[in-house]
């Protein structure tokens, strides 16, 4: 079975548990983490051994996001990893306003991305 490749755009408090969750699971890679704090992104990376990147880095490097950022950014950084062709999963709320839930699922289904 070919493992899903999973980033995690946020290193915080959720967003290291996902990190854990992926690099545990044997039918998941994990790509690596997006985190604009470089100590929190370092961290992270060396806990987790996995690649620091940013966000226009992971096209063709993963699969499919989790978006664990501050929930005022969730439909920006949702939307571009939709647009990026990656498949998002978004921590909830799903956004900040009705508005920019609107624009994230208009997006995945104008990309075919779940």
């Amino acid at each position: 079975m070919e493992k899903l490749r999973i980033a995690v755009v946020g290193a915080g408090e959720f967003g290291r548990n996902h990190l854990r969750v992926i690099a545990e699971s044997p039918r998941a890679e994990l790509a690596g983490v997006v985190e604009t704090d470089p100590s929190r992104a370092g961290a992270a990376a060396e806990r987790f051994r996995c690649p620091v990147l940013e966000l226009a880095d992971l096209a063709g490097r993963a699969d499919a996001a989790i978006v664990a950022v501050p929930t005022s950014a969730h439909a920006e950084v949702g939307c571009a990893l939709l647009e990026a062709g990656l498949d998002v999963l978004v921590e909830k709320p799903i956004a900040s306003d009705l508005a920019s839930a609107r624009r994230l699922a208009d997006t995945a289904r104008e990309r075919g991305r779940i």
